[in-house]
């Protein structure tokens, strides 16, 4: 047992490893080990947050946690990130509205440039996906939480909610809303 486990932690570990492989590691190591296996999986998953920032594998392994005896744990993580995308939007909109492109005759021609040079990239948010994912995850996993994020600031991460809980819909969650 001990040799599997160590097995499937080099998988998990591989940053390079197929997804779908890293994942079904993830699966079959919480079917095989203790609770405090999964705390070294939620160690290692938030020492791959750090260092390589969100991805799917991240937010997937939480979910494959949540579903597996850590609903707190990856709750708590998606919560935090929410927040931490919320605030992060709220700064690049900050910066993009406070971006003047208009240029008057007046400006000097370097002025000119840097005004000219805004791109699409700047003046559209990349991190939607990431919205509505974190929504459907956390919706999934707390019909509370999946209710309150309905009236969430962020269209995405509302869409996300909603179809977290139509997954999980049930007859009292039904009434509930």
């Amino acid at each position: 047992k001990a040799d599997i486990q160590a097995k499937l932690a080099g998988i998990i570990n591989d940053s390079k490893a197929v997804f779908g492989l890293r994942i079904d590691a993830v699966r079959a190591i919480l079917a095989l080990g203790t609770k405090e296996v999964g705390q070294l999986i939620i160690h290692r998953i938030e020492q791959e947050q750090r260092d390589a920032g969100p991805n799917y594998f991240v937010l997937a392994a939480y979910q494959v946690l949540g579903d597996n005896g850590y609903p707190t744990e990856a709750t708590r993580f998606w919560q935090s990130q929410l927040q931490n995308l919320t605030d992060l939007k709220q700064q690049w909109r900050s910066r993009r509205d406070n971006k003047t492109e208009t240029v008057t005759d007046t400006t000097l021609a370097c002025d000119k440039q840097q005004s000219q040079s805004i791109t699409a990239d700047e003046n559209t948010w990349q991190q939607e996906s990431w919205e509505f994912e974190l929504g459907y995850a956390l919706a999934r996993l707390d019909l509370k939480v999946g209710i309150a994020l309905l009236k969430h600031s962020l269209r995405k991460v509302r869409e996300g909610a909603q179809e977290g809980l139509a997954k999980v819909a049930t007859g009292e969650g039904v009434a509930t809303l």
